[in-house]
């Protein structure tokens, strides 16, 4: 009995009180259960905030496991007090022991609400950082695609119109040159064909020659020119002939119709002679003022074609060029179709994660329910264990007393020297609120005393 009623020094617990946090061991400390502690056997590798997280198939686990320790528990409790019914009057070691597991167990449950709780804090907190930052890395993911896309537009309208205005500019320029070749093309012809005009008769026939072929119709002038300075000179000749034929007949008497003949003969010559060189003269000047004017056009000429070259070359430049932006620009358009279907997957994502979010955050708030009703239960739990402390209490009480009776009655019956008898206990008639023990004495006779 001395062993029941004197405290346990191994054990933490005592009698009156319900746990001594001073006999715990050193090894518990509060540190020890922290959420790195509690998550290094769970997760032992390094996760992120979203896998760290705990899945809703974890916190059923989690529930089922303490509805079981729940039912465990009410069970200990349901057999305990059927223990103590039997055994309360026998001897209360049992029940103090089942009173000492009992409190060990409430502490670890008190303990591990503690560590699940602080996980769903953890837990809402992930989930709730992870959610910010998805929605402003989208935010600012879409808005640098807005700018990138708005940027490349103006860009490329900017290219298109300054490559419109520098197409109309050479569509006017190579008209401008187009009017000028051919002004310069009727007036080459209407040149040639006062070439044409001032030819003899006969000589030549008006052919409409391209201007190209201007340079071999004056050679041809030049040539007739040639043939016409022959001519003169064999006219010369035979007047010079027939003068010398007539001084070789001078000796002769020539007739006055021959003499005649002969001088109306070498006054038309003369006169012929004359005009000829009067026409080859102006011939002459006009074929060299012609010449050199037909060398003007022709340079003119050459110079508007170089020019006209250049300016195909340029208008197919700005062609290929104009092919090459719309191709760009097609290019540009279906990546922008590639980037809008990659922005709305995006957006679905984001969408449906905000689900499982909203989804999740309901799941935590069912949760957190469960575990204050399993806090309810468990502080209902801990009143119904001091409730049995003060009732082992009371009951430790009363033993304590009634050995201290039987102590006081064996002192009196050795101080009166009675024979070893029954002892009756009774309420005294004198003093209502004291016992009375009566005690058979050696001589036969009772003796009463109160105490």
């Amino acid at each position: 009995m001395d062993s029941v009623v004197g405290d346990d020094q191994t054990l933490p617990f005592d009698i009156n009180g319900s746990c001594s946090m001073s006999k715990l061991p050193d090894s518990i400390d509060v540190g020890d259960f922290s959420m790195d502690n509690m998550t290094a056997p769970t997760f032992p590798d390094k996760m992120s905030p979203v896998k760290t997280a705990l899945t809703l198939k974890d916190y059923e686990n989690q529930i089922m496991t303490l509805k079981k320790e729940n039912f465990n528990l009410k069970l200990r409790i349901y057999f305990m007090e059927e223990r103590m019914q039997q055994k309360c009057d026998d001897s209360t070691e049992d029940i103090y022991k089942t009173n000492i597991e009992l409190k060990v167990e409430v502490e670890s449950m008190k303990r591990d609400l503690a560590e699940k709780h602080e996980l769903l804090v953890s837990a809402s907190k992930a989930l709730e950082s992870l959610a910010g930052r998805e929605s402003g890395d989208s935010l600012r993911v879409r808005e640098r695609a807005h700018r990138e896309m708005d940027a490349l537009r103006d860009t490329l309208n900017k290219r298109i119109a300054e490559l419109e205005q520098g197409l109309r500019a050479a569509e006017k320029e190579v008209d401008k040159m187009a009017a000028i070749a051919e002004q310069e093309k009727v007036r080459s012809i209407g040149m040639e064909k006062q070439l044409l005009a001032l030819g003899p008769s006969g000589t030549f026939t008006p052919i409409h020659v391209p201007s190209h072929d201007l340079q071999q119709a004056l050679q041809e002038k030049n040539s007739v020119i040639d043939q016409l300075r022959i001519s003169v000179m064999n006219q010369e000749a035979v007047i010079q002939q027939l003068q010398s034929t007539g001084r070789d007949h001078g000796t002769d008497t020539p007739t006055t119709e021959h003499t005649l003949q002969l001088s109306a003969l070498i006054g038309q010559k003369d006169q012929e002679l004359q005009t000829l060189r009067a026409e080859l003269g102006r011939e002459k000047g006009r074929t060299e003022k012609d010449h050199q004017g037909f060398t003007e056009q022709l340079n003119e000429v050459s110079r508007l074609e170089t020019a006209q070259r250049q300016l195909n070359e340029e208008m197919n430049q700005f062609r290929a060029m104009n092919q090459n932006l719309s191709k760009t620009l097609e290019d540009i358009q279906n990546n922008n179709k590639v980037l809008s279907g990659k922005l709305e997957e995006t957006e679905n994502e984001l969408g449906s994660e905000k689900k499982n979010a909203l989804k999740r955050d309901k799941t935590i708030q069912g949760l957190s329910l469960v575990l204050k009703e399993k806090e309810k239960e468990i502080e209902e739990l801990c009143h119904e264990i001091e409730d049995r402390d003060e009732a082992l209490a009371k009951a430790r009480e009363a033993a304590h007393k009634a050995q201290l009776q039987k102590y006081q009655a064996s002192q009196i019956r050795h101080s009166i020297g009675c024979v070893p008898g029954p002892i009756h206990q009774s309420r005294c008639m004198h003093q209502p609120m004291a016992v009375c023990y009566v005690i058979h004495c050696a001589v036969g006779a009772w003796k009463c005393y109160v105490m």
